[in-house]
């Protein structure tokens, strides 16, 4: 199967000009309860896989929406770039951080796949991005991303994951986000393979939730937390 991105991108912008600058815009959890316990337990894991940063690090934030995510990363690095491909999601990020004043936070219009940099990044975070990409377009994210990093240089991913098999949706109506929703759930092994072909080895990998936990809800999918470190070259 793949994906129309043509589809992937309505999503996203159908759902940035329905909802308010809030976490359940790019989370998608639509319970507020659910919603902030999935928000607590994610801020946690992600904190021990990213362990203490290094004020000097430069750090790049793919598929970052309004930038949940490096609003929180920037205060312990140098700089933080974000990509996205929906322009009203980088919009409210630009704003938002020159409301806050936040200086090391920059915004990039783009699809991650198309994206490229000058800079050599000490750290590369994708949150939520790789099932909403075709083989060949991960395959090219993931070339691009060899191109801007050095041996040393950690990607951690955060993503949906096929378990215990590959699992696709194909546009199918969504009564949750009440849209049509497609996603491509690679399996663990599909994850650590595509990486390793471009020299990386994941070192650590996990559930976000325990066994057991409510927002475990669909038996095909996880949502997981892997980190890889580039091998030299």
């Amino acid at each position: 199967m793949t994906i129309d991105p043509a589809d992937v991108k309505r999503f996203w912008d159908e759902r940035a000009a329905r909802h308010a600058d809030d976490p359940g815009l790019t989370n998608l959890e639509e319970n507020p309860e659910l919603r902030d316990l999935k928000i607590a337990l994610e801020e946690a894991r992600v904190a021990d896989y990213l362990g203490t940063l290094r004020e000097e690090s430069i750090v790049l934030d793919l598929g970052g929406g309004y930038g949940v995510w490096a609003f929180k990363i920037a205060p312990a690095v140098a700089h933080v770039d974000v990509v996205d491909f929906c322009a009203p999601l980088v919009e409210r990020g630009t704003a938002k951080a020159a409301e806050l004043a936040v200086n090391n936070v920059t915004f990039t219009h783009a699809a991650a796949q198309d994206f490229t940099s000058t800079r050599s990044y000490d750290l590369v975070f994708i949150s939520g991005l790789l099932l909403y990409l075709n083989n060949d377009e991960l395959d090219l994210l993931l070339d691009r991303i060899a191109s801007y990093t050095h041996a040393g240089s950690v990607v951690l991913l955060r993503d949906g994951t096929g378990v215990p098999d590959h699992y696709e949706i194909t546009k199918r109506w969504s009564e949750a986000l009440q849209a049509n929703y497609a996603a491509i759930y690679r399996t663990r092994d599909e994850y650590l393979a595509a990486f390793a072909r471009s020299g990386y080895a994941c070192v650590r990998d996990d559930d976000m939730f325990e066994a057991g936990c409510v927002l475990n809800k669909f038996p095909e999918t996880r949502l997981r937390i892997y980190r890889f470190v580039r091998l030299p070259s």
